[in-house]
């Protein structure tokens, strides 16, 4: 296998693809750490790392002590949320944008939630693709 940098991101892509291709369902068990170490020749912090990142990805849940499994995929959310005028200003001023400009980009903006900051807060990401 590759370097030790990216073994752990090489098995949680195969697994990722077995969950894709329909081998693990969701519910099913994903191999332990142990299997993975077995399967893959890698140490225990290698596919411990593995299983972090399906985790982080939303991909499986761990359950202590019994193991850790496929999660449901997340569901489709839709709606609106309003917006105070000032985050508006604030893009309209960090990226010299017009009204029209937010208007013709927003719609086409990709956002994600990113960890929350010292003051509790909710910190989004975002980028125009």
């Amino acid at each position: 296998m590759a370097d030790d940098g990216t073994k752990y991101r090489r098995i949680a892509d195969d697994i990722r693809a077995n969950i894709a291709n329909g081998h693990l369902a969701v519910g099913d068990r994903v191999p332990g750490e142990n299997d993975i170490m077995a399967r893959y020749d890698v140490a225990r912090m290698t596919a411990r790392q593995a299983l972090a990142v399906l985790r982080e990805d939303g991909i499986v849940d761990v359950q202590r002590g019994r193991g850790t499994f496929v999660r449901a995929a997340p569901r489709a959310l839709s709606g609106s949320v309003e917006v105070p005028k000032e985050l508006l200003q604030e893009l309209q001023a960090r990226h010299g944008l017009s009204e029209a400009d937010l208007r013709r980009i927003l719609p086409t903006a990709q956002v994600r939630l990113a960890e929350t900051d010292d003051g509790g807060r909710w910190v989004v990401e975002y980028w125009t693709p």
